[in-house]
């Protein structure tokens, strides 16, 4: 039996049907694509494909220059005929300098505000919804093995910050 925190977002079975068959509602014709840029360091360099809420797993590279970041980023958005403006990027860090060479992406800032004014910061809105669809299990992943556990390991350490306290707007644990 795995031990389950109160504070913890999402259980282990939900995180798990979202790689075995989740139920989604119907694919979107709408594509996009979300990308972590990471160039040299302990961070990685993902991008995923959505088609709805279902994201493939495209790329997933540990070392990058910037040129190869923004070839990678066309290609897929060749690859589905997806246009720069349904392109976001991390640009907190390494991410910030891609917009200024890829016009029309969006930049996805995570220590801005909440759109709602009910959270903490823009990223803490994310994971609440985020944990949200996993609970419903209406968003899926295709990855590979590796991959997965990876993701699950991060989603299975999502945590509330602050579970006791009504006042307060609502947050994450940080990533330490």
């Amino acid at each position: 039996m795995l031990f389950r925190s109160p504070s913890a977002m999402c259980d282990w079975e939900d995180i798990q049907a979202m790689f075995d068959g989740a139920v989604l509602k119907d694919e979107a014709k709408d594509k996009y694509i979300s990308a972590d840029i990471a160039l040299k360091g302990r961070d990685r360099f993902v991008v995923g494909s959505w088609s709805g809420l279902k994201c493939t797993v495209e790329i997933d590279k540990k070392k990058n220059d910037g040129f190869d970041v923004m070839k990678d980023l066309y290609s897929i958005s060749d690859k589905y005929g997806i246009l720069r403006s349904r392109t976001i990027v991390d640009s907190v860090g390494v991410g910030s300098f891609i917009s200024g060479f890829m016009k029309g992406i969006v930049e996805f800032r995570s220590d801005h505000s909440s759109f709602s004014g009910r959270y903490s910061r823009l990223k803490d809105e994310c994971a609440f919804k985020l944990a949200d669809l996993i609970k419903r299990r209406e968003i899926k992943i295709v990855c590979n093995s590796v991959q997965r556990e990876e993701i699950s390991k991060e989603l299975s350490v999502l945590c509330i910050d602050n579970l006791q306290v009504d006042t307060q707007k609502k947050k994450i644990i940080g990533k330490e």
